[in-house]
């Protein structure tokens, strides 16, 4: 082809030669400028795509960390290409995680989602979602992209990187695709080790780049685990937990004093995880964004204090009773009680079941109201799910119980774990969220099709505009616009309603005062700008649902919720 190009297949006649070249200039010559400069772009732009490649490429200078874990499901995902942590370099005594990184092919086929991966760019598929998330090596954001025409971009405080050649995703891209705005239930934890005080605990995956330890006396037994922003900015605050290495004759009266959990102990010392009985936050009046932000992150982060307790262990084991439980009881309390049932005291704390309601009705719930909803185990340890409520969205708990002492029918039951696990088994928490539900269990839910609202409309109406379909229809008292697809199928964009009949999932209705909208809706409710009467919440998630609250004379007037579809 190229002797095709460029060749004159020469002649010897000076003539016919000279006439050739006269020739191919007039002819070829533009064709061939183009040609060479077409090349020559080709080869600029491969230049550019390999430099940044190799710029954010790790060859290898962040150590493996095997101690990451990332469930699906309730299950331990496995990867053939090993996870990695970077770890943050601070003044001695003080350590953190900035965050973790997972090679996002293998990733994409766990959680079987869909990932096309260009070099530096990769785009992400969720099934049976209309939704893309556009990733780029390097870019500190996601591109949110909706096949029906929403779009937006969320920044991120990390970007993805690439190591041997294998794109890696930042947790906190997996937090954002496909937690937050899919709903998938994955949870991430990383360990945290300190072998001067021989402890290990599971620390949220989420923590990542917003916490420090403060190591500086871990020669007397303790460790206190900070928010790294408020800490910083704010001296004497920001602590979550901290771990204290006590006396085993000190430890009901320190429990006492300032509360705690025993998380480890034997007849010499015990190990306690103790939070602040302080205000650790910046909420005073006048409190700037940056501190209100921390304050979310100290709230949230805080819920993850439960798993750390629930997975403390030591690093070298020793021939001592470890006895981690939700109540507080020693070794020795324990050997007390179970002394005390054999001689026919507390029959019910060789049951289960009583032993879980009791303890849950400590806790000030209405256990009598609820009943075990899961059940695994064996004889002398078992996990299981007690919900408490009648309506669709119940408060839902975790609890895992074990024997101590008798392994027999005879033995105590004893509260290992305790975890509040409503937000984590609702199957769709946006959906959670964005619908509308009476007391007679009608369910308006946004983003649903309309044939799963279980009542008939009233009227019917059709409508066009900007390219879609839509048809609104009217209930008694609630109005509901859906989107038409191309096969017929529907999609609620959006639901009004002016009646007290109807409520949020949190409890909220037309009725109700603007301080109790707050008092439930204390995290990303903001007032409108347009609209100094309409109050917005906007869910933790890169898409465009939203609630809109108008108020008139601190009172709720309207509430509507829509996914920003234009229709």
């Amino acid at each position: 082809m190229l002797e095709k190009m460029f060749t004159t297949k020469m002649s010897m006649d000076k003539k016919k030669l000279q006439n050739r070249f006269s020739k191919i200039r007039s002819k070829n010559g533009k064709t061939s400028k183009f040609i060479a400069l077409a090349v020559f772009a080709v080869i600029i732009v491969s230049i550019i795509c390999v430099s940044l490649w190799v710029a954010v490429n790790r060859q290898d200078d962040t150590a493996v960390n095997s101690d990451i874990k990332l469930t699906y499901n309730g299950e331990l995902l496995k990867f053939n290409t090993e996870p990695y942590v970077l770890s943050e370099t601070m003044s001695t005594g003080y350590s953190g995680q900035l965050m973790a990184f997972f090679p996002l092919e293998e990733l994409c086929q766990k959680l079987a989602a869909e990932c096309e991966i260009n070099l530096n760019e990769a785009v992400i598929k969720i099934p049976g979602a209309n939704d893309n998330y556009r990733i780029s090596l390097g870019k500190n954001e996601i591109y949110y992209e909706s096949l029906i025409g929403a779009s937006a971009t969320r920044e991120t405080k990390t970007a993805p990187e690439a190591k041997n050649s294998t794109l890696y995703i930042p947790y906190e891209f997996i937090e954002y695709i496909f937690i937050d705005a899919n709903n998938y239930d994955i949870f991430g934890s990383t360990l945290y080790k300190n072998e001067t005080m021989n402890i290990q605990f599971e620390l949220p995956m989420h923590w990542l780049g917003k916490y420090i330890a403060d190591e500086t006396t871990v020669n007397d037994g303790y460790i206190a685990f900070k928010h790294k922003g408020i800490a910083e900015k704010h001296d004497g605050m920001g602590t979550l937990f901290s771990v204290m290495k006590i006396p085993d004759s000190e430890i009901e009266e320190h429990i006492g004093m300032v509360g705690g959990t025993s998380v480890w102990q034997n007849q010499e010392y015990a190990f306690l995880i103790g939070r602040p009985t302080d205000v650790q936050v910046p909420i005073w009046a006048g409190s700037d964004k940056e501190d209100i932000v921390f304050a979310d992150e100290y709230e949230r982060m805080s819920k993850g204090i439960t798993h750390v307790e629930s997975t403390f262990l030591l690093i070298n084991d020793i021939d001592t009773p470890v006895i981690t439980n939700a109540e507080n009881m020693s070794y020795a309390q324990m050997v007390d009680l179970q002394i005390q049932v054999d001689n026919g005291h507390f029959p019910w704390r060789v049951d289960y079941k009583q032993v879980a309601q009791s303890f849950l009705s400590g806790k000030g719930e209405n256990a009598e109201r609820g009943k075990i909803t899961s059940l695994a185990g064996g004889s002398d340890s078992v996990s299981l799910t007690y919900s408490i409520g009648e309506m669709e969205y119940t408060k839902i708990y975790s609890i895992e119980l074990f024997k101590p002492i008798n392994k027999t029918e005879n033995g105590i039951w004893i509260v290992r774990t305790f975890k509040d696990v409503t937000a984590d088994n609702v199957k769709n928490v946006q959906n959670k969220e964005l619908l509308l539900l009476s007391e007679e269990n009608t369910v308006f839910r946004l983003n649903s099709d309309v044939s799963t609202i279980n009542k008939e409309p009233i009227s019917v109406k059709d409508g066009r505009g900007d390219g879609f379909r839509w048809k609104e229809y009217s209930y008694e008292d609630v109005l509901v616009r859906a989107l038409i697809g191309d096969d017929n199928s529907t999609q609620v964009i959006s639901i009004s309603t002016t009646s007290d009949r109807y409520k949020t999932p949190r409890d909220i209705k037309v009725g109700d005062s603007l301080k109790n909208l707050q008092e439930k809706y204390p995290e990303n409710l903001t007032k409108a700008l347009s609209d100094e009467f309409c109050y917005i919440y906007v869910p933790q998630n890169i898409g465009v649902n939203r609630i809109y609250f108008y108020v008139e004379n601190n009172v709720i007037t309207k509430i509507t919720i829509e996914n920003g579809i234009d229709g």
